[in-house]
């Protein structure tokens, strides 16, 4: 996709990192980019392309960096289904918290005065080739926990020693450019409401693997299923559809794009009710499998089952031959023999012994 680069301006890599100013540009002259770390199933993936396309919408820079030190901001989608998931995002919240700690003492408490001003000209030079305010200097970065693990830890994930400056649920992605201001005007961000209708229906997402055959798309989020060991529901909110006609819409953006194989997600694909057009899954699968894009594949999945169907302009393969028919009976054939005769009574038991 036009303007998903992989790597940040070279002139920000060195000199200009030595010193960080409070006066900040403009999130659309930016050049800094968005760092992704995605944990768990593959919807956290879909998810991220969800938020890319949100930031974009919004106005922000969403060239991939290759390191957390270069970007602007770091988004870490988390998953709260097993306590191992969650120790990896507590490992790497960890490291994020020394990357900002680190900017803190090279850029505020430097002592250096020489080698500030030698940063100060480099930037100077680098701001006016990138149209960026004279004398801007990046500031550190903000750290964004998503998803599941931010629906279940909540205001813990930001209190005390400043790990974390914005948590946003499943269902709050829409509100994450907001809460990014929030944060750079010094307050917490915090969103975790669910809700009973989003579905990111209208969203395009920006796709992380553009050069890839393979694409997620979404068909439904949530679940009802409420069970005793899962805490899904209570991460990802009740069950609710996209309609058919956004799925299909965006699945001729993709065969557009050369993408030829598209997985259907969901937490629980089997599911699917489109309330809006009265429809179930089986009308979607079999829409995509008699109108599809030239040479495309589809597969559903969700956490516990999954299925697919593949369509091609051959004609489908013909059907197993019957089996053979069993012999039949004849009058010439002797007759069965006769059952053997039962086996003959046991003996009764002896008399028992007395003294006399």
């Amino acid at each position: 996709m036009d303007g998903f680069q992989t790597s940040l301006p070279p002139q920000f890599h060195e000199s200009s990192l030595d010193i960080v100013t409070n006066s900040l540009p403009d999130k659309f002259t930016d050049p800094r980019g968005v760092y992704l770390e995605s944990y768990g199933c593959q919807m956290n993936v879909n998810d991220l392309e969800v938020v890319l396309g949100i930031l974009k919408s919004a106005g922000y820079h969403v060239a991939r960096a290759d390191r957390p030190e270069e970007a602007r901001v770091i988004l870490v989608n988390t998953c709260a289904i097993r306590d191992n998931a969650e120790a990896k995002v507590w490992h790497r919240l960890n490291y994020f918290k020394h990357v900002k700690r680190k900017w803190r003492e090279k850029f505020v408490h430097s002592a250096s005065a020489a080698a500030a001003a030698a940063a100060a000209a480099a930037t100077a030079s680098a701001a006016s080739a990138t149209g960026l305010p004279p004398g801007w200097l990046p500031p550190p970065p903000k750290v964004a926990v998503l998803g599941c693990m931010a629906e279940r830890l909540k205001e813990q994930l930001v209190a005390g020693d400043s790990m974390v400056d914005v948590v946003c649920g499943p269902d709050a992605y829409r509100d994450l450019p907001r809460l990014l201001d929030e944060v750079e005007a010094g307050q917490p961000g915090v969103n975790t409401l669910l809700s009973l209708d989003e579905t990111y229906a209208d969203v395009s997402p920006v796709r992380i693997a553009s050069n890839s055959i393979s694409a997620f798309v979404t068909i439904m989020r949530g679940c009802d299923n409420m069970c005793s060991y899962c805490i899904v529901p209570f991460t990802r909110g009740r069950e609710r559809s996209r309609p058919i006609s956004s799925i299909l819409g965006e699945i001729e953006v993709l065969a557009g794009q050369g993408v030829k194989e598209i997985y259907l997600l969901g937490q629980n694909v089997n599911s699917y009710r489109d309330t809006s057009e009265g429809s179930t899954f089986g009308p979607i699968s079999n829409t995509l499998s008699s109108s599809p894009p030239s040479s495309s594949s589809y597969s559903s999945s969700s956490s516990s089952s999954s299925y697919s169907s593949s369509s091609s302009s051959s004609p489908p393969p013909p059907p197993p031959p019957p089996p053979p028919p069993p012999p039949s009976s004849s009058s010439s054939s002797p007759p069965p023999p006769p059952p053997p005769p039962p086996p003959p009574p046991p003996p009764p038991p002896p008399p028992p012994l007395t003294r006399t």
